[in-house]
């Protein structure tokens, strides 16, 4: 699995910021898809403004905060003749 998380900066409102960082997490999706991922592996969510990186008090501070994490998630459990 793929995650795909959206941030913003502290500027503008809350339901702006939660559509733009939306936004943001489905572009890098969309280039992910078409790079070749399959896009039923990949899950996105945007945060907004409510999950900064470091406190928003300059510029470029709030510059950190704009951004798009992506997560790599590979689970496979395989017990075989260990299973009970």
């Amino acid at each position: 699995s793929i995650y795909v998380y959206g941030h913003t900066d502290d500027i503008g409102s809350d339901e702006y910021n939660r559509d733009l960082s939306t936004r943001r997490a489905r572009t890098v999706r969309d280039y992910l898809v078409e790079a070749g991922l399959d896009s039923s592996i990949i899950t996105t969510r945007g945060y907004g403004k409510s999950s900064p990186r470091v406190p928003a008090t300059t510029p470029e501070a709030r510059a950190k905060n704009r951004r798009v994490e992506i997560g790599i998630v590979d689970v496979s459990l395989d017990f075989g003749s260990q299973a009970r």
